[in-house]
């Protein structure tokens, strides 16, 4: 397992857009070992024969609903309150810096 130090816990928050205190990455790097005990529980877990799933029900959900087109608005009043527009899109602030 990769070594969980001061530098990895800023890349990760600074990745994850999360301002850190030096209390809280001390904090963090203080409870490591704890983390990293329950990371071992769950590798030693013996998953052989355990067969993957991609959806946690068995039997299909008959409990959605399905989904029925009921007001539909056209494009210009779409983008009438739309503060800037380029062509067919809105166009948006970049929020992400990476």
């Amino acid at each position: 397992m990769k070594k969980i130090d001061k530098n990895l816990i800023e890349k990760l928050s600074s990745d994850l857009m999360l301002t850190l205190t030096d209390d809280e990455v001390k904090d963090i790097e203080a409870n490591i070992p704890i983390f990293t005990g329950y990371i071992q529980q769950l590798q030693s877990i013996d998953t052989d024969g355990v067969e993957a799933m991609n959806y946690p029900f068995d039997a299909p959900t008959s409990w959605l609903r399905d989904d029925v087109v009921s007001h539909v608005i056209d494009q210009e009043l779409a983008f009438e309150n739309a503060p800037t527009r380029e062509g067919d899109y809105f166009e948006i602030v970049k929020v992400v810096n990476k």
